[in-house]
């Protein structure tokens, strides 16, 4: 019985040791006391406050979306001015709209060759859509000889042509063809524009002579294939803008004509 105490005796002991061992330190629990009710119980923020948040949170998410559409947008500036895409491109505006950039920010003995350039592109432009123009005629063209050619009495014949003629006269095309010639129009006096800055260029004498045979035979070049277009110029302008060519380039194109013929006379 006396061991049976005892060993009672030493457990409770050997109990009370170990809780006083692991008991937490009182400082410790106050301050994890604090800090989770200050964790749970949040003081609710004013109405001012929550409008300042959202008003952050919205020029963030606003301020990300502007960036990336810029990025994107850019990107797609650039692909349009390097693939040099046609009028009918969904990106034909960014392209114009970075020629327009590259006019601004280009050096001045940069300027007539870059002012060559995009008049040549115009002139691409221009034949392009003649092209285009051309084919679309002659596939009317063949529809209505192949309805005419299945036609087989005289009545039936002029019933279809009648049809044709009243299809190809609807507003739609009316206006198609109206908004054709209004682009090709200002195509041509872009394309225009652009050469007379070159040869204003020439006549300043701000261009090396190399650059300007090189110059003047690219400007020569785009004035004939001006010529081949069905412009609506005027005599006096047509006559204005090449002698004022013949003037500041004439001398280099003869100099260049005269070497031409002198490599002919050697090889023959």
């Amino acid at each position: 019985m006396i061991n049976f105490l005892k060993r009672k005796i030493k457990e409770y002991l050997w109990r009370k040791m170990m809780k006083r061992y692991f008991k937490p330190n009182e400082d410790f629990l106050n301050s994890c006391r604090n800090a989770f009710i200050n964790k749970i119980c949040r003081e609710i923020s004013s109405a001012g406050e929550s409008r300042f948040y959202l008003f952050v949170m919205w020029l963030k998410f606003s301020l990300a979306i502007f960036l990336g559409l810029a990025f994107l947008g850019s990107g797609a500036a650039v692909y349009a001015d390097k693939a040099n895409v046609d009028c009918g491109h969904p990106l034909y505006n960014l392209k114009r709209a970075v020629e327009a950039v590259r006019i601004e920010l280009a050096v001045s003995e940069q300027l007539p060759v870059l002012h060559t350039q995009l008049a040549q592109r115009r002139l691409d432009e221009i034949k392009k859509i003649e092209l285009e123009t051309a084919l679309t005629a002659e596939e009317v063209t063949t529809k209505i000889e192949d309805i005419l050619d299945t036609a087989t009495t005289t009545e039936s014949t002029t019933t279809t042509t009648k049809k044709i003629t009243t299809q190809k006269k609807t507003e739609e095309k009316i206006e198609e063809e109206k908004n054709r010639q209004e682009l090709m129009a200002n195509l041509r006096n872009q394309m225009r524009q652009e050469v007379s800055s070159v040869i204003e260029q020439i006549e300043k004498k701000q261009i090396g002579i190399d650059s300007i045979k090189e110059l003047c035979q690219s400007v020569s070049q785009i004035m004939k294939g001006d010529e081949e277009t069905d412009g609506d110029e005027t005599e006096e302008s047509h006559t204005q803008r090449w002698s004022r060519f013949q003037r500041n380039c004439g001398e280099f194109m003869q100099v260049e004509l005269k070497n031409n013929q002198n490599i002919n006379n050697g090889q023959r």
